[in-house]
């Protein structure tokens, strides 16, 4: 058995909870309420699993590289290929 189960605040995973609470411990983290945002949705489980200074290092991580990539952005003198992808349910 596993000593706990995550889940979301999606309409989805509603039933979900009843299940999985007989199992072992289950955590709803919100989802919906803070749709769109995986900032917060990194923090919510850094918090659940007593990580918030591991979650608070890989962002700090994340954010100088962000800078790093800015920075280039503004030095390159030709032209730039960049791709971007959204990753979503539904």
């Amino acid at each position: 058995h596993p000593d706990l189960i995550i889940v979301i605040s999606h309409p989805f995973f509603e039933g979900v909870y009843k299940y999985a609470s007989q199992i072992a411990p289950t955590v709803v983290l919100p989802w919906i309420e803070h749709r769109g945002n995986w900032k917060q949705h990194i923090q919510d489980a850094a918090k659940v699993l007593e990580r918030t200074e591991m979650a608070t290092q890989i962002m700090n991580d994340y954010n100088r590289r962000v800078q790093e990539v800015k920075q280039l952005l503004v030095n390159k003198k030709r032209s730039l290929r960049i791709s971007f992808a959204y990753v979503a349910s539904g």
